[in-house]
């Protein structure tokens, strides 16, 4: 198997897991009490999303992973290779925009990666962390993976140019 078709199906497979995982995780803790939110990308939670950005997000999750598995399907490498490079370099761009559109998601959460802290006079102080979730991290690496199997494909197709320029 052709290490760009290898990287692609990794990258669909990773994909199409993202979408079944949380995409954002918000931590309350107040020192005796831990209150966890998990948010999908096809389940908006008010208020801490907006309502239309985890639909964003998992419409171009869902766009990227079916172009990859039509590709991937059809096997694309072999029989149409400037389109299987062409929609590789989509597939890559459909799920960065994916990754990307996830600070739409915090409405009312101060930061993507920090938090902040509320200090109470009659008890404890709570601190309130916001995090990617496991679907973030997944989309993210299947983005990696996606480019990194565009780059191969190119790769390839230089190489095979080459020869070809050698042999006439």
């Amino acid at each position: 198997m052709r290490l760009d078709r290898a990287l692609a199906l990794a990258a669909f497979f990773l994909a199409a897991t993202a979408l079944l995982s949380p995409w954002w995780q918000v931590t309350l803790d107040d020192g005796t009490f831990v209150e966890r939110f998990s948010f999908r990308a096809f389940q908006p939670v008010e208020p801490w999303t907006t309502t239309w950005a985890p639909w964003l997000t998992g419409l171009l999750a869902a766009a990227a992973i079916g172009l990859l598995f039509l590709r991937l399907a059809a096997n694309s490498h072999e029989h149409e290779p400037a389109s299987w490079r062409r929609d590789l370099v989509v597939a890559t761009a459909l799920l960065a925009a994916a990754v990307a559109s996830c600070l739409l998601w915090p409405d009312t959460v101060p930061s993507f990666w920090g938090g902040r802290t509320y200090s109470s006079p009659t008890g404890p102080a709570t601190t309130e962390t916001a995090m990617p979730g496991l679907g973030w991290w997944l989309a993210g690496t299947a983005t990696i993976l996606a480019g990194l199997s565009s780059w191969k494909s190119r790769q390839a197709q230089a190489s095979e140019g080459s020869v070809d320029a050698t042999t006439k």
